[in-house]
């Protein structure tokens, strides 16, 4: 009988999730909970996990919106869409009234995790099996899902509005004053510190019917290393070097993580939660729960269709991993053709649109079953040199520095550097050769170029490979040359919503 309660308040709830999702054209449009559902629902504590699974949706939702806002607006990406308003995207010619500036879809996972966050000890005090432990695990998985949201609002718009309340009735103030981005990073933090005293470390402690199910909970459900790798990515952002480096020291600290020997770089996106990975989002042809990245990244379905993303031709950005001389490839780099790209297939982003290393391995439109990794292993160790570098320790930084490109082949011994901001530069090239295509690009050119108050390491490298040498370089770099320009505007909508927001300066005009 319990089973097929929990089966019926399951079934609701997504029927409400679902409603949300469709309605939702604004933050301010958000309806407030249902009665009917609040009576049905956050009896015992299967309705929570519901809710949790139903904020995992939410991200999933997003994910497009995550892969442009963080990628595609870099100067690795090409973009070739049958949305002109997407290519208008990536080549930062952006204004108020494009779909890739609405926030609503954030803001409705906001509400999601903040409405567990409020709900779930109603179900603790009412479910005798629901223990004290397992409902701070549920909270502090809800406080880092919100933080992750918060995040990448804060990196995209700098300032927003902020709540820790869920939409419950009519009578509550959804107009709400945006806050400094300082405010927001702040309150981001704060709620990551009270979610690493929760959360699990790891779901071993669990018994799964399919042996495959413990991988996907340990990397595809937010544990302690995934709140202190978030910790470490909102601290750098922060410039606090400090706790950046404590942080990225107790995700390295734990042994479940290894980086991969280089020649098994690949198994990271297929087969996918390797030894490497921390968070990744998660998918499964076997569970009929599959993902669009292959129309995103692939052409391989035939037909006369371009796909959509693909590696900027550009010889800026080939160097990355061949070095300077274009003729006469630099094929120590064990993560450039047939891992990160396809050179001779129109630069196809091979992460994922290939299941292996072999040039003939394309996936197939029924093989969409690529993990989106959120953080891993390697990411934190550069995070972790470019907090060492900034701590005057930069002799540290090169030896994480160097785990990662001799893990590439490379089999250094050291590296030549002029100072902090030319190492700093090295590893930002590193990041991009390592995490290119991950979402991250453009979120740490504009991280790189706010901490040295320099513009031109963001605009040279995006004009050099959207324009290469030609003269359409001076209008981009015109433009991104205004830190303004970095963020995105508010959608027309929510300005005509909520008069308490202010369009970013430099789309006033």
């Amino acid at each position: 009988m319990r089973k097929m309660k929990y089966i019926n308040r399951f079934l609701l709830l997504l029927v409400l999730l679902s409603s949300i999702l469709i309605s939702c054209e604004s933050m301010l449009e958000i309806k407030p909970e249902d009665s009917k559902v609040r009576e049905e629902f956050w009896h015992v504590k299967e309705d929570v996990e519901a809710s949790i699974i139903g904020c995992y949706d939410g991200i999933k939702g997003q994910l497009y919106t995550m892969f442009c806002w963080g990628e595609i607006r870099g100067e690795l990406v090409e973009v070739r869409s049958s949305d002109a308003s997407v290519n208008s995207f990536n080549l930062h010619f952006i204004n108020q009234t494009m779909g890739l500036t609405k926030w609503n879809g954030f803001y409705s996972n906001i509400n999601r995790a903040n409405t567990v966050i409020k709900f779930a000890p109603v179900a603790f005090e009412s479910d005798d099996t629901y223990s004290k432990t397992e409902l701070g695990y549920d909270l502090g998985e809800c406080l880092t899902l919100k933080a992750l949201n918060y995040f990448y609002l804060v990196r995209s718009f700098k300032e927003l509005p902020y709540t820790s309340e869920p939409s419950e009735n009519d009578k509550q103030n959804y107009l709400l004053k945006p806050l400094s981005g300082e405010q927001v990073v702040d309150s981001i933090l704060k709620d990551l510190h009270v979610a690493e005293k929760l959360v699990r470390h790891n779901y071993n402690d669990r018994d799964f019917e399919d042996v495959n199910l413990l991988p996907a909970y340990n990397k595809g459900r937010i544990t302690l290393s995934t709140v202190h790798a978030l910790m470490t990515d909102v601290y750098l952002f922060k410039n606090d070097y400090a706790n950046a480096l404590k942080y990225a020291n107790l995700v390295l600290s734990n042994n479940d993580y290894k980086l991969l020997d280089g020649e098994n770089w690949y198994e990271m996106f297929s087969p996918g939660n390797s030894s490497e990975g921390i968070f990744e989002l998660q998918f499964s042809t076997k569970y009929k729960y599959t993902n669009d990245l292959q129309k995103w990244f692939s052409d391989s379905e035939g037909g006369s269709q371009t796909f959509m993303n693909r590696l900027n031709q550009s010889t800026g950005t080939y160097k990355l991993w061949e070095g300077d001389d274009e003729e006469d490839l630099y094929e120590e780099d064990l993560r450039g053709q047939y891992n990160t790209y396809r050179a001779e297939e129109k630069d196809v982003i091979w992460k994922y649109s290939g299941s292996s290393t072999d040039q003939d391995d394309y996936r197939t439109s029924s093989d969409r079953d690529q993990n989106w990794i959120f953080y891993r292993l390697a990411d934190v160790v550069l995070m972790k040199a470019e907090a060492l570098n900034r701590l005057g320790r930069s002799d540290e930084a090169v030896v994480e520095l160097l785990k990662v490109r001799n893990r590439a082949g490379y089999e250094e011994e050291g590296i030549v550097y002029a100072s902090v901001k030319d190492l700093e530069l090295m590893i930002l090239d590193e990041r991009g050769r390592e995490l290119a295509f991950e979402g991250k690009r453009w979120f740490d050119l504009v991280r790189i170029s706010r901490r040295n108050n320099d513009p031109n390491i963001l605009a040279r490298r995006i004009a050099e490979a959207t324009f290469g040498f030609g003269g359409g370089q001076s209008s981009i770099l015109a433009r991104l040359v205004d830190p303004d320009s970095w963020y995105l505007p508010i959608h027309q909508s929510e300005l005509e919503l909520n008069p308490n927001l202010k369009q970013n300066p430099y789309y006033r005009y």
